[in-house]
Protein backbone atom coordinates (compact mmCIF):
# COMPACT_ATOMS: atom_id res chain seq x y z
CA UNK A 1 0.00 0.00 0.00
CA UNK A 2 1.02 3.44 -1.29
CA UNK A 3 1.17 6.28 1.95
CA UNK A 4 -2.63 6.54 1.26
CA UNK A 5 -5.13 5.30 -0.89
CA UNK A 6 -8.48 6.44 -1.79
CA UNK A 7 -11.45 3.88 -2.65
CA UNK A 8 -13.99 4.22 -5.43
CA UNK A 9 -16.07 6.85 -2.97
CA UNK A 10 -13.13 8.97 -3.62
CA UNK A 11 -15.22 11.99 -5.21
CA UNK A 12 -11.67 13.97 -6.04
CA UNK A 13 -12.79 16.68 -4.15
CA UNK A 14 -9.22 17.90 -3.14
CA UNK A 15 -9.72 18.85 0.67
CA UNK A 16 -7.35 15.82 1.98
CA UNK A 17 -4.44 18.19 -0.24
CA UNK A 18 -5.73 21.21 1.19
CA UNK A 19 -5.72 19.59 4.58
CA UNK A 20 -2.24 18.36 4.54
CA UNK A 21 -0.02 21.19 5.72
CA UNK A 22 3.32 19.41 5.13
CA UNK A 23 2.11 19.31 1.04
CA UNK A 24 2.36 15.22 1.10
CA UNK A 25 -0.17 14.71 -1.53
CA UNK A 26 -1.43 15.98 -4.84
CA UNK A 27 -4.35 15.19 -6.85
CA UNK A 28 -3.54 13.42 -10.29
CA UNK A 29 -5.92 11.80 -12.30
CA UNK A 30 -8.77 13.72 -9.70
CA UNK A 31 -7.29 11.27 -6.95
CA UNK A 32 -4.85 12.12 -4.08
CA UNK A 33 -1.41 10.45 -4.51
CA UNK A 34 1.62 10.88 -1.88
CA UNK A 35 4.51 13.37 -3.19
CA UNK A 36 6.46 13.53 -0.31
CA UNK A 37 5.86 10.77 1.82
CA UNK A 38 8.69 11.48 4.02
CA UNK A 39 7.22 14.84 5.19
CA UNK A 40 4.18 12.86 6.24
CA UNK A 41 3.32 13.46 10.26
CA UNK A 42 0.57 11.49 10.97
CA UNK A 43 -1.33 14.08 11.71
CA UNK A 44 -4.40 12.41 10.01
CA UNK A 45 -6.13 15.37 8.92
CA UNK A 46 -6.54 14.20 5.46
CA UNK A 47 -8.31 11.17 6.16
CA UNK A 48 -10.35 12.87 9.07
CA UNK A 49 -11.63 15.60 6.59
CA UNK A 50 -12.95 13.09 3.49
CA UNK A 51 -16.21 14.21 3.62
CA UNK A 52 -17.23 10.73 2.05
CA UNK A 53 -14.88 8.19 4.10
CA UNK A 54 -12.85 7.11 0.90
CA UNK A 55 -9.44 7.65 2.05
CA UNK A 56 -7.17 5.30 4.05
CA UNK A 57 -3.44 5.80 5.29
CA UNK A 58 -0.84 2.77 5.24
CA UNK A 59 0.30 3.92 9.05
CA UNK A 60 -2.50 4.79 10.96
CA UNK A 61 -5.44 2.24 12.30
CA UNK A 62 -8.41 3.12 10.32
CA UNK A 63 -10.33 2.02 13.52
CA UNK A 64 -8.54 4.90 15.69
CA UNK A 65 -10.74 7.82 13.60
CA UNK A 66 -14.07 8.02 15.61
CA UNK A 67 -16.60 10.17 14.03
CA UNK A 68 -17.22 13.30 15.71
CA UNK A 69 -20.59 14.27 17.38
CA UNK A 70 -21.12 18.06 16.97
CA UNK A 71 -23.84 17.77 19.74
CA UNK A 72 -21.44 16.59 21.94
CA UNK A 73 -19.83 20.36 21.50
CA UNK A 74 -20.99 22.68 24.35
CA UNK A 75 -22.23 26.12 23.99
CA UNK A 76 -19.89 29.06 24.60
CA UNK A 77 -21.56 29.82 27.64
CA UNK A 78 -21.67 26.39 28.84
CA UNK A 79 -17.91 25.98 28.04
CA UNK A 80 -17.52 29.31 29.63
CA UNK A 81 -19.24 28.53 32.89
CA UNK A 82 -17.22 24.97 32.90
CA UNK A 83 -13.83 26.43 32.57
CA UNK A 84 -15.42 28.72 35.51
CA UNK A 85 -15.28 25.94 37.68
CA UNK A 86 -11.47 24.78 37.37
CA UNK A 87 -9.57 26.14 40.03
CA UNK A 88 -6.04 25.64 41.95
CA UNK A 89 -6.78 23.25 44.38
CA UNK A 90 -4.43 23.13 47.16
CA UNK A 91 -6.74 21.32 50.36
CA UNK A 92 -7.02 17.62 49.60
CA UNK A 93 -8.98 14.70 51.19
CA UNK A 94 -6.86 11.87 52.58
CA UNK A 95 -8.89 9.34 49.92
CA UNK A 96 -6.66 8.23 47.92
CA UNK A 97 -7.00 8.21 44.01
CA UNK A 98 -7.71 4.57 42.06
CA UNK A 99 -5.18 4.05 39.55
CA UNK A 100 -7.57 3.09 37.26
CA UNK A 101 -9.13 6.72 37.63
CA UNK A 102 -5.50 8.37 37.42
CA UNK A 103 -4.86 5.80 34.17
CA UNK A 104 -8.92 7.09 32.60
CA UNK A 105 -8.12 10.61 33.53
CA UNK A 106 -4.69 10.31 31.61
CA UNK A 107 -6.55 9.83 28.55
CA UNK A 108 -7.34 13.31 28.21
CA UNK A 109 -3.32 13.78 27.67
CA UNK A 110 -3.68 12.11 24.21
CA UNK A 111 -5.71 14.58 22.83
CA UNK A 112 -3.58 17.85 23.31
CA UNK A 113 -1.66 19.67 20.23
CA UNK A 114 1.49 18.75 20.35
CA UNK A 115 4.12 20.06 17.92
CA UNK A 116 4.45 18.37 14.52
CA UNK A 117 2.25 15.90 15.67
CA UNK A 118 5.03 14.75 18.55
CA UNK A 119 3.14 13.10 20.66
CA UNK A 120 5.87 12.64 22.84
CA UNK A 121 4.61 13.74 26.51
CA UNK A 122 5.15 10.82 28.50
CA UNK A 123 4.03 11.11 32.54
CA UNK A 124 5.67 9.92 35.82
CA UNK A 125 2.88 8.98 38.12
CA UNK A 126 3.53 8.69 41.89
CA UNK A 127 0.90 7.63 44.12
CA UNK A 128 2.96 6.65 47.22
CA UNK A 129 2.94 9.35 50.01
CA UNK A 130 5.87 8.80 51.60
CA UNK A 131 7.95 8.93 47.87
CA UNK A 132 5.86 12.54 47.35
CA UNK A 133 7.05 13.61 51.31
CA UNK A 134 10.51 13.38 50.22
CA UNK A 135 10.42 14.82 47.06
CA UNK A 136 8.80 17.66 48.81
CA UNK A 137 11.61 17.85 51.36
CA UNK A 138 13.98 17.95 48.41
CA UNK A 139 12.39 20.83 46.54
CA UNK A 140 12.08 22.69 50.12
CA UNK A 141 15.73 22.51 50.71
CA UNK A 142 16.53 22.96 47.23
CA UNK A 143 14.83 26.63 48.24
CA UNK A 144 16.27 26.61 51.62
CA UNK A 145 19.85 26.88 50.04
CA UNK A 146 18.92 29.20 47.23
CA UNK A 147 17.51 31.59 49.94
CA UNK A 148 21.14 31.15 51.92
CA UNK A 149 22.59 32.18 48.28
CA UNK A 150 20.33 35.47 47.86
CA UNK A 151 20.77 36.63 51.30
CA UNK A 152 25.05 36.40 50.79
CA UNK A 153 26.38 39.76 50.34
CA UNK A 154 29.41 38.32 48.29
CA UNK A 155 26.57 36.98 45.50
CA UNK A 156 24.02 40.23 45.81
CA UNK A 157 26.79 41.94 44.84
CA UNK A 158 27.55 40.14 41.76
CA UNK A 159 23.85 39.00 41.04
CA UNK A 160 22.75 42.05 38.79
CA UNK A 161 26.32 42.05 36.48
CA UNK A 162 25.69 38.01 36.30
CA UNK A 163 21.97 37.78 35.30
CA UNK A 164 20.77 41.26 34.39
CA UNK A 165 18.97 43.46 36.57
CA UNK A 166 15.51 42.31 35.79
CA UNK A 167 16.28 38.73 36.14
CA UNK A 168 17.98 39.74 39.55
CA UNK A 169 15.02 41.98 40.72
CA UNK A 170 12.51 39.10 40.16
CA UNK A 171 15.13 36.90 42.26
CA UNK A 172 15.32 39.32 45.26
CA UNK A 173 11.86 39.74 45.17
CA UNK A 174 11.18 36.26 46.03
CA UNK A 175 13.19 35.82 48.81
CA UNK A 176 9.91 36.18 51.12
CA UNK A 177 8.23 33.30 49.59
CA UNK A 178 10.92 31.18 49.80
CA UNK A 179 11.32 31.73 53.58
CA UNK A 180 7.89 31.06 53.92
CA UNK A 181 7.98 27.64 52.11
CA UNK A 182 10.59 27.15 54.73
CA UNK A 183 8.83 28.03 57.75
CA UNK A 184 5.73 26.56 56.82
CA UNK A 185 7.70 22.91 56.28
CA UNK A 186 9.69 23.54 59.69
CA UNK A 187 5.93 23.87 61.19
CA UNK A 188 5.16 20.22 59.47
CA UNK A 189 3.14 21.67 56.54
CA UNK A 190 3.69 20.70 52.78
CA UNK A 191 4.13 23.73 51.40
CA UNK A 192 4.91 22.13 47.48
CA UNK A 193 2.49 19.45 46.99
CA UNK A 194 -0.33 19.92 49.47
CA UNK A 195 -0.35 16.55 50.93
CA UNK A 196 -1.57 15.64 48.29
CA UNK A 197 -2.30 11.78 47.35
CA UNK A 198 -1.34 11.91 43.84
CA UNK A 199 1.44 13.63 41.69
CA UNK A 200 1.68 14.14 38.35
CA UNK A 201 4.92 14.75 36.12
CA UNK A 202 5.15 15.35 32.74
CA UNK A 203 8.28 14.72 30.50
CA UNK A 204 9.81 14.95 27.19
CA UNK A 205 13.13 14.38 25.41
CA UNK A 206 15.52 17.49 26.35
CA UNK A 207 16.25 18.00 22.95
CA UNK A 208 12.65 18.89 22.03
CA UNK A 209 12.47 22.47 21.26
CA UNK A 210 8.99 22.66 22.40
CA UNK A 211 8.75 20.16 25.36
CA UNK A 212 7.43 22.24 27.86
CA UNK A 213 4.47 23.16 25.76
CA UNK A 214 3.40 20.23 24.61
CA UNK A 215 3.91 19.11 28.33
CA UNK A 216 1.84 22.19 29.34
CA UNK A 217 -0.87 21.92 27.15
CA UNK A 218 -1.29 17.65 27.69
CA UNK A 219 -1.59 18.14 31.81
CA UNK A 220 -3.97 21.36 31.16
CA UNK A 221 -6.02 18.78 29.52
CA UNK A 222 -5.79 16.59 32.15
CA UNK A 223 -6.34 19.06 34.81
CA UNK A 224 -9.58 20.14 33.30
CA UNK A 225 -11.12 16.45 32.86
CA UNK A 226 -10.26 16.27 36.58
CA UNK A 227 -12.86 18.58 36.87
CA UNK A 228 -15.37 16.54 35.54
CA UNK A 229 -14.92 13.46 37.83
CA UNK A 230 -14.91 15.11 41.04
CA UNK A 231 -10.99 15.76 41.36
CA UNK A 232 -8.69 18.81 42.02
CA UNK A 233 -4.99 19.81 40.72
CA UNK A 234 -2.71 22.27 41.02
CA UNK A 235 0.08 22.80 38.68
CA UNK A 236 3.24 23.31 41.15
CA UNK A 237 6.17 25.67 39.48
CA UNK A 238 8.32 24.77 42.51
CA UNK A 239 8.86 21.67 41.67
CA UNK A 240 10.23 22.08 38.32
CA UNK A 241 12.61 25.01 39.64
CA UNK A 242 13.83 22.27 42.03
CA UNK A 243 14.21 19.88 39.19
CA UNK A 244 15.93 22.17 37.05
CA UNK A 245 18.49 23.19 39.57
CA UNK A 246 19.20 21.00 41.91
CA UNK A 247 21.03 16.87 40.74
CA UNK A 248 19.14 15.30 44.20
CA UNK A 249 16.23 16.56 43.05
CA UNK A 250 16.39 14.73 39.64
CA UNK A 251 18.17 11.53 40.91
CA UNK A 252 14.95 10.79 43.39
CA UNK A 253 12.58 11.19 40.77
CA UNK A 254 14.31 8.88 38.11
CA UNK A 255 13.01 10.00 34.74
CA UNK A 256 14.67 7.58 31.94
CA UNK A 257 18.06 9.53 30.09
CA UNK A 258 17.90 11.91 27.85
CA UNK A 259 14.04 12.94 29.80
CA UNK A 260 13.38 16.77 31.21
CA UNK A 261 10.24 17.48 33.93
CA UNK A 262 8.27 20.23 32.34
CA UNK A 263 4.92 20.18 34.44
CA UNK A 264 4.11 18.93 38.07
CA UNK A 265 0.56 18.28 38.65
CA UNK A 266 -0.73 17.34 42.02
CA UNK A 267 -4.41 15.13 41.83
CA UNK A 268 -6.71 14.46 44.68
CA UNK A 269 -10.10 14.36 45.57
CA UNK A 270 -10.50 18.46 47.18
CA UNK A 271 -10.95 18.51 50.73
CA UNK A 272 -13.41 22.07 50.30
CA UNK A 273 -15.94 23.26 47.83
CA UNK A 274 -15.89 26.27 46.04
CA UNK A 275 -19.16 28.19 45.90
CA UNK A 276 -18.42 31.05 43.50
CA UNK A 277 -16.32 31.95 40.68
CA UNK A 278 -13.28 34.48 41.67
CA UNK A 279 -12.51 37.96 40.05
CA UNK A 280 -9.94 37.90 36.91
CA UNK A 281 -8.63 40.47 35.88
CA UNK A 282 -9.20 41.72 32.21
CA UNK A 283 -6.61 39.93 29.66
CA UNK A 284 -4.12 42.78 28.09
CA UNK A 285 -4.80 42.96 24.38
CA UNK A 286 -2.80 44.93 21.74
CA UNK A 287 -3.87 45.13 18.04
CA UNK A 288 -2.17 45.34 15.08
CA UNK A 289 -2.76 48.03 13.29
CA UNK A 290 -4.64 49.56 15.70
CA UNK A 291 -8.06 50.37 15.75
CA UNK A 292 -8.88 53.26 13.71
CA UNK A 293 -5.50 53.54 11.60
CA UNK A 294 -5.13 53.16 7.79
CA UNK A 295 -3.15 49.92 8.22
CA UNK A 296 -0.24 48.96 5.85
CA UNK A 297 3.74 48.97 7.23
CA UNK A 298 4.59 52.03 4.78
CA UNK A 299 3.18 55.87 4.30
CA UNK A 300 2.90 57.13 1.15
Amino acid sequence: MHLVEATEACTGCGLCVRACSPGCLALEDERPRAVRAEACILCGHCVAVCPVDALRHRDLDPAGFAPLRPEAVPSPEAFREFLRWRRSVRLYRDDPVPRSLVEALLEAARYAPTATNAQNVQFLVVDDRAFIHDLARLTVDCFRKLLGQLRNPLVRAILTPAVGKEVARRALEEVPDFQRLVDRWRAGKDPIFHNAPVLLVAHAEKADYFGRDNCLFATYNVMLEAVTRGLGTCLIGYFIVAWDRDRRVREALGLPEGQRAYAACTLGYPAVRYHKAVPRRPVAVAWRPERGSSGGAGGA
